[in-house]
């Protein structure tokens, strides 16, 4: 498969500019035989496009041992699509010994005669310290030199240095500037990263319309990254009129081209009915391939997927190995529902003081689950000393994020005074926001309050509403309370 795509790219990169090199009259024939004539007199062009049809079996049987030997050749005489092409088998290991320094060194060669492919290509092993030490000016310098000549595979890397201040200050603008230069030359990554400028206002006025025009030009080209960003733009309606319909057709799109994104995404969709009809099988089918490239999100979803039995037979040591493998890389999802596993002792020995450490972690991230958990323990005295403020504290942040468990038992500090003033307005305010969003628990604590006004005026009909909102969710302390009051 590596080959496969390292020959695409070549076939790519050829096709878009080293072919025009070649409009001159230096051969006197296209067939085979004339090229092989040519080629063996020393035609350095001959040479490398003989390389390229062996590359790609294009009129011989593919043969990429001969392909490094014509590019070789070709190189050697100065031709610099020959160098940076073999320069890219050694990168990848195609037909020849993987050898990123010998790759480093041709791709030098074609750059410094000032070809502007080689250029970038030497600038991403800068980037990303592949046969020579990591240093994000030198990339910086070689994208520009490159990006300069009008190459949009230059300009959009350029681009990405000025966002995310790689080598470079950030400047949201130059960014965008680069990112639009690529983007009208057709690149489909410099649409779809001018797009999320657009959409986020980075460097240029937020106009969620203008960004869905841009994801769509870069999705209807068969970019996955954009299919699944403008699957998302009509999920959530962003500069368009929401329609799942029209948002799974995309995320489908980029998830059958194999971006775990797209693939987690659509599991979501498939696993919720959204857009489509409820199918756990499909959902697991995806999480599963997203989870194994490597995506946390991904991983955690099929751990959840496990745990639950959503579609497959519940196991929770399974689950327990995705959230690790989820959490391992950072991700807060991962992190609580790993932490919760440890906390009940559910497909791991229990361990309050891990559980702890996990939830702290996500938490620090900002995510309202782990956030939730983290004032918990706080609450109980759970692996941690037992402090009502700092459960106070992680309880707003998760509740000011819409969690609705944050919001009733934030409600409950405020009702009891722990960690916090007593106050039975605050109290209401989050009892009823909780309630609203549909928590059984928030919508009985809501109740009560209006049972006894406690914090608001005391209304039986509003109290028996909310109780029956809770009843009718299975809880039985709101159908104990909702019988008595209506005997």
């Amino acid at each position: 498969m590596r080959a496969i795509c390292a020959l695409c790219l070549i076939s790519f990169l050829l096709g878009a500019t080293g072919c025009m090199r070649d409009m001159k009259p230096l051969l006197h024939g296209e067939n085979l035989g004339e090229i092989k004539v040519q080629a063996e007199q020393g035609h350095s062009i001959a040479q490398r496009r003989l390389a390229y049809k062996y590359s790609h079996g294009k009129g011989v049987k593919q043969n990429l041992t001969e392909a490094v030997k014509w590019y070789r050749k070709s190189a050697k005489q100065g031709d610099s699509i020959a160098q940076w092409s073999l320069a890219f088998m050694y990168e990848e290991g195609t037909g020849v010994d993987k050898n990123l320094a010998k790759a480093v060194k041709w791709y030098r060669k074609a750059a410094e005669q000032g070809d502007s492919d080689g250029q970038w290509l030497l600038g991403t092993m800068y980037m990303y310290g592949k046969g020579v030490g990591k240093k994000l000016s030198e990339a910086v310098r070689w994208f520009r030199k490159s990006a300069e000549q009008g190459n949009y595979g230059g300009q959009w890397r350029l681009g990405v240095m000025y966002e995310y201040q790689m080598g470079v200050e950030r400047n949201f603008a130059e960014a965008a500037k680069w990112y639009r230069k690529a983007a009208e030359q057709g690149a489909s990554d410099g649409q779809w990263r001018l797009a999320r400028m657009y959409e986020f206002g980075n460097g240029v006025d937020k106009n969620l319309s203008e960004a869905v025009s841009w994801y769509r030009k870069a999705a209807e080209q068969g970019d996955p990254d954009a299919q699944w960003l403008l699957g998302k733009m009509y999920a959530y309606g962003f500069g368009v009129d929401q329609n799942f319909f029209e948002a799974v057709k995309w995320y489908k799109k980029s998830a059958v081209q194999g971006a775990s994104v797209g693939q987690w995404i659509i599991s979501d969709m498939y696993k919720y009915g959204k857009g489509t009809e409820k199918n756990f099988v499909e959902a697991i089918k995806w999480a599963r391939m997203s989870a194994e490239q490597g995506d946390s999100n991904g991983q955690w979803r099929l751990g959840v997927m496990y745990e639950y039995s959503e579609g497959v037979e519940k196991n929770l040591f399974e689950a327990v190995e995705w959230y690790k493998k989820s959490a391992e890389q950072g991700n807060s999802g991962g992190q609580w529902r790993l932490g919760n596993m440890y906390k009940f002792g559910r497909g791991v020995d229990e361990d309050i003081n891990e559980a702890a450490k996990l939830f702290r972690k996500s938490a620090e991230q900002g995510d309202s689950g782990g956030q939730l958990r983290l004032g918990i323990v706080y609450e109980y005295g759970e692996g941690v000393e037992k402090n009502f403020a700092e459960a106070v504290k992680w309880y707003h942040r998760a509740a000011d994020q819409g969690e609705s468990e944050s919001q009733w038992r934030l409600g409950k500090m405020y009702k009891q005074g722990l960690g916090v003033d007593k106050n039975l307005f605050e109290a209401v305010k989050w009892f009823k926001k909780s309630a609203e969003l549909g928590d059984f628990e928030g919508q009985w604590r809501l109740a009560i309050a209006y049972e006894f006004g406690e914090g608001v005026e005391e209304d039986i009909t509003e109290a028996v509403k909310w109780y029956r909102k809770a009843a009718a969710q299975g809880y039985g302390p709101a159908k104990k309370a909702l019988a008595s009051l209506t005997i």
